[in-house]
Formats: C-alpha cells, structure tokens, sequence
C-alpha cells in the first residue's frame, strides 16, 4: 500500500536512551537518508525509545510504540492484544492489519520511519551535550562515529562493536575534523550537523522572524529568493547591494535600518563581511558564504590592492591598517572564547585550582 492511502500522526516524539542510541547496538537506533542523490551525504534520524505514531487503516486507528527489545529496536502496536514486538515497524503494521481484517496489506519501511525527521534546532548554536552519530570505515572497519560537545569542547568518539578504539578532540567542529584521517573533503561543521542549510526552509524561517519579519518593508517579499540564488552562483561572494536590490522593487529605497536587519540575518546563517576598506572608500560591500572566510578575504584584498576592485583607488595605509585590525580582532575574538570556555568549566578550572584568568592565560597561550 504506499504513503498516500493512510493517514499517520505523531503522538509522542520519545526519548534518546544514551546506552541505546550511543551504544554497541546504536546502528539499529538510527535512520539514514541521502539529502541529496549527487552527493555523498546523510542526514541522521533517531528512533526514539516510546515514539507513538497513529495510523488510520481501513477506518480503524493503529498505534505503533517503539520499544527497547533487550538493547535492539522492537516495535508493538498497541492494538495488538498479545503484544507481540515486532523487528520492524511494517511487519508490525502487517502483521496486525493481518489479525484483524483476515486480510494481507504491505508497508514499506522508510515511509514509516519518515516522521521522525522534524527538526527544530538552530544548529549554529549548538551547546554543551549536543551529539550526533553516523557510521563510516575507520582503519578499514565500519565503525560508529559518536560526535559530542562538552563544556565548549568538540570531541570525536570511534566505536568498533562495543569498544571505543580513537577519540579526538578539539576548540570546534572543523579543529578536531583536521584529526581523524578520514573525511578530509568534508567540512567539520559539516559532519556535525551544524551547517546551516539554506534550503531548510524551516530553519530559514526561524532567522527571517527573528530579524527580517518586522523590518522587511514589502508585503509577499520572496526574501528566501536572496540566498537561493547566491547558492545558485558558482562563486561564494556577492556584493551585498546589488544582489539585495535583485529581489526588490526597482524603485524601493533602502534605509540603514533594512540593510542593519539584513545583515544580522545574513551573519546568523553563517554569512561573513569580507570587505577590505572603509565605508568611505565605497559603497560597495563584499559578503561570502563558506565556512573558512580566509581565502575569499584574500582574494578581494588581493584584487582591491592591484586597483581591480570596481575603480576603488587603492590605499596602502587603509590597507595595511585594515589588515592590522583584522589580526587585532582574530585576537579578541581568541581572547573571548578563551574567556567564555573558562566559565563554562569552572569558577576554579577544570582541576577546581586555577582560576578563571590562569585558565585563559594557559589557552591563550597554546593558540
């Protein structure tokens, strides 16, 4: 029977066991789906421990609980007066279809398992305890690779079976990626799941509400069009003015308040200011979208200092100077974490001795 012939609603979204979804057993706790056919990613979903799905089959109401069956996943459907748990939820569907109604019916798995793909988190600002898994080869063995952060530290954890065989750590996502030999075209926050993505448009939304909704100035603006087509571009930076006045009414005037909104959206979905000279130079501003900045900056430093930036006259003092700004604020910037990584550990330190400032000193001074 396939996914339009019966209705289904999510009644409980259940709970993430660790020593299930973590443990030797997890490859059975974790659904995997290609978010795109092209590319060799995957987007990783629990099967959550008293999940409760309802589905509506021939005018009567079936209700699907996953439970723990002695580590592995089972399945029981609530109707089901012998309780009987099931390896997987369309066994359990058909099987008791069977019972009742003296009739075969056939469900597929993955239409199933697709309700458990919701999400609500904002993945740039994932704290402490958040973890995410898949499975890849590690050493030639498929091994579970279990990603965390804990007290602002990222951490990697490799599992074969029911032993851990490597951990690394790191200051972030994309750090403690550089460490595990596997992977290296991929980025870290990537892999952790912390991108995030512009086609998402609930994620999307999310940001639009929080900076954009109030300040927008025209009703029905397509305003995800703006970050659509940058992705559509084959190059990571745009000019910030002509690429927002694209999706505008040609005639609309832009205050500082518009422009200020836009920008906090764009730096919260992960976009960076990558201009090398003062506002008085130019109008003109440079923004990109990769994760590392460094190599867009370059380039448009590089092209403004040989005069090919637009007919901006190059001047070697604001450069310079630019450049020192940008070293100072990498500094602060270093300080801060520093900082607010001390905090999070303790009053005293990680070995309840060192205070606050000694914490900062001796990771400031491992950068």
């Amino acid at each position: 029977m396939s996914i339009q012939n019966y209705k289904r609603q999510l009644l409980a979204p259940g709970i993430i066991i660790q020593k299930l979804h973590y443990g030797p057993f997890a490859v059975g706790w974790w659904v995997f789906i290609k978010t795109k056919p092209t590319q060799n990613k995957q987007t990783c979903i629990p099967i959550r421990v008293n999940m409760r799905i309802k589905f509506e089959l021939n005018q009567k109401e079936f209700i699907i609980r996953v439970v723990d069956n002695n580590w592995k996943l089972g399945y029981v459907c609530e109707l089901d007066t012998e309780a009987i748990i099931y390896l997987t939820s369309s066994a359990t569907i058909n099987e008791t279809y069977k019972k009742i109604f003296n009739a075969k019916t056939r469900f597929s798995e993955p239409s199933v398992l697709a309700l458990g793909s919701s999400d609500q988190v904002e993945w740039n600002f994932a704290g402490s305890g958040y973890r995410l898994s898949f499975f890849h080869k590690y050493r030639g063995q498929h091994s579970l690779i279990h990603q965390s952060i804990m007290n602002m530290e990222c951490r990697i954890d490799i599992y074969h079976q029911e032993i851990k065989i490597q951990t690394y750590t790191g200051k972030s996502p994309s750090d403690v990626w550089t460490k595990p030999n596997i992977l290296k075209s991929f980025d870290g926050k990537d892999l952790f799941g912390l991108s995030c993505d512009w086609n998402n448009i609930e994620i999307m939304t999310q940001a639009f509400e929080k900076y954009l909704k109030r300040r927008i100035s025209v009703v029905n603006l397509n305003w995800h069009l703006f970050f659509t087509k940058w992705k559509q571009q084959s190059t990571t930076i745009i000019e910030f003015s002509s690429h927002l006045a694209s999706i505008y009414p040609a005639d609309f005037e832009f205050t500082n308040t518009i422009l200020g909104a836009w920008k906090s959206m764009m730096r919260y979905v992960g976009c960076t200011d990558i201009t090398p000279y003062k506002k008085k130079e130019s109008n003109l501003e440079f923004w990109m979208c990769a994760e590392d900045p460094s190599s867009d900056r370059a380039s448009i430093l590089y092209l403004y200092t040989k005069n090919l930036l637009n007919n901006i006259p190059y001047n070697p003092s604001e450069a310079e100077i630019s450049v020192r700004n940008q070293d100072l604020q990498n500094k602060v910037d270093q300080f801060w974490n520093c900082f607010n990584t001390s905090i999070k550990m303790n009053k005293r330190g990680l070995d309840g001795k060192q205070r606050i400032l000694s914490v900062i000193a001796n990771d400031f001074g491992r950068h």
